[in-house]
């Protein structure tokens, strides 16, 4: 098997350096890019950016991987799955998905749509006889309303503090449990109201559809084969599961014990980085549902007075995915995760037949989609309209100006087997700029090429990965997450 992994490895660098030599060949600005020394390979590069990210995040753990055309190509591992016992991340560490969970469910729908077993846009309460499990009241909302956040139903609530504390054999039991008594919030189908008690509830519509429970349902049909399986808080000797932590001001501690399966098909899953993007690869390449149900589950929901449903950060809303665009305006079909000891991000390009995804161990504030985007970026062809930047080797004071303010950052430059890396120490006055908490500001942040010299890059904060585009030999530009501001960088002109 070692020998195995290792041709597997060796071809993967030779196929990801031949790309990413192809993709500079490509037409430029009337500044173009020009290769000066062969590029480091994308598995390379990629683990760096990951180790980077970790590091300045606080995170004690993270994992990643890429897949294209339903094949593995990148699977990387970083930090520690368990701190007390000095266990590191690895290939078969499982993370909790947190909110990702929710696509399993969604695609759950499609697939039971498919083969004519529900239909999506019929009231729960078919013909007047609602289900013991759906509250009072409820009965004309639909499963693709659930799906999409237009049902009107609650999400957490102050009375929902406790939960977590009990586990659950069906969503189903979660939901007559959890949820009698309770009142919509708004007319269905008139507003987006993002709840997890929404995906409790259709969770309980696909048992109702398909004859069993939720956990089965997904392990018969759609998680064949792949590390993909509801997390058990009750395997506490199970060395393959990540622990979850929380970060504070002193440090990182363990995050209390919660059981997810009043939302199952929620926020209740949990998987190995590989397990999640082949499963995304299934789903591109076909085998999960047939185009005309992907096509329906990928495309734009619309409230009752036609006006297309979005997301409060601006994307449309699918069937329970997040319809957006990537940095360089590709179609890209999303969800990301955030609680108690995680944070989590599968992508896919369904035009090139990609995908990435990104799982942690703590819960932190970032744009989870972006870095996973630019951990992808080795392994695809760069931007056409790349400007040429020379990776400036040695030591340099560049200038970073924000706000109308421009601070001094020394940095140090170096050019490695073709991969341009620099460390910037942040004065104290920048620092806090490219931090949140509950992270701490970090004066020594890194700089990682994603292309000859530094025409594109990344810069590994606590805030995660942000990217650099070059506008000039001596200058490029960071774009920030939060509001999308750009902070201007400038460095001196090489002799």
């Amino acid at each position: 098997m070692k020998k195995h992994r290792r041709t597997r490895t060796v071809a993967l660098l030779a196929w990801a350096a031949a790309v990413a030599a192809q993709a500079t060949a490509q037409a430029t600005t009337s500044r173009p890019v020009q290769q000066q020394t062969p590029p480091a390979p994308g598995a390379l590069v990629a683990q760096a950016l990951l180790d980077a990210m970790r590091e300045a995040s606080g995170v004690p753990g993270m994992g990643a991987a890429v897949v294209q055309q339903g094949k593995l190509v990148w699977q990387g591992s970083s930090g520690r799955a368990d701190i007390a016992r000095h266990q590191p991340v690895d290939a078969d560490t499982r993370f909790r998905l947190a909110s990702v969970s929710k696509v399993f469910t969604a695609t759950a729908l499609a697939r039971l749509a498919q083969e004519e077993r529900i239909d999506p846009h019929a009231p729960l309460s078919a013909a007047g006889n609602p289900p013991d499990w759906l509250p009072a009241g409820w009965g004309a909302i639909t499963a693709a309303q659930l799906a999409a956040h237009t049902a009107g139903v609650p999400h957490y609530e102050l009375q929902d503090t406790g939960r977590g504390g009990r586990a659950f054999s069906s969503a189903q039991d979660a939901a007559r449990a959890h949820l009698a008594g309770r009142s919509l919030l708004a007319t269905p189908g008139q507003q987006y109201r993002y709840s997890s008690w929404g995906y409790t509830l259709l969770s309980a519509a696909i048992e109702a559809g398909s004859g069993r429970s939720f956990a089965d349902y997904l392990a018969g049909t759609l998680t064949q084969g792949l590390a993909i399986a509801p997390e058990d808080i009750y395997r506490s000797a199970d060395s393959s599961r990540s622990r979850p932590y929380t970060l504070t001001p002193t440090g990182v501690e363990e995050a209390e014990a919660h059981d997810y399966s009043y939302s199952l098909g929620g926020a209740g899953l949990e998987a190995t980085p590989a397990a999640l993007a082949l499963w995304g690869g299934r789903l591109l390449q076909g085998d999960l549902l047939i185009e005309r149900w992907r096509q329906w589950m990928w495309s734009p929901q619309q409230h009752s007075d036609g006006r297309a449903v979005r997301e409060p950060r601006g994307d449309t809303m699918g069937i329970g995915w997040r319809l957006g665009h990537d940095l360089q305006g590709l179609p890209l079909r999303h969800h990301a995760g955030v609680t108690s000891g995680a944070r989590s991000a599968l992508l896919l390009w369904p035009t090139l037949g990609m995908g990435v995804s990104l799982l942690s161990n703590a819960l932190w504030t970032t744009a989870i989609e972006r870095n996973a985007e630019l951990l992808s970026a080795p392994f695809r062809a760069l931007p056409a309209d790349l400007v040429r930047s020379p990776c400036p080797t040695g030591a340099h004071t560049l200038s970073i100006s924000d706000a109308g303010q421009t601070h001094a950052v020394p940095a140090q430059f170096s050019e490695t087997a073709g991969l341009c890396r620099a460390t910037l120490q942040l004065p104290e006055a920048l620092a806090p700029l490219f931090s949140a908490a509950p992270q701490r500001p970090r004066r020594t942040v890194q700089l990682i090429a994603l292309g000859p010299g530094l025409a594109r890059a990344a810069l590994a904060t606590p805030l995660g990965l942000l990217e650099w585009r070059a506008t000039g030999p001596q200058a490029a530009q960071l774009r920030l997450p939060a509001d999308s501001r750009v902070v201007t960088v400038r460095w001196p002109q090489l002799p």
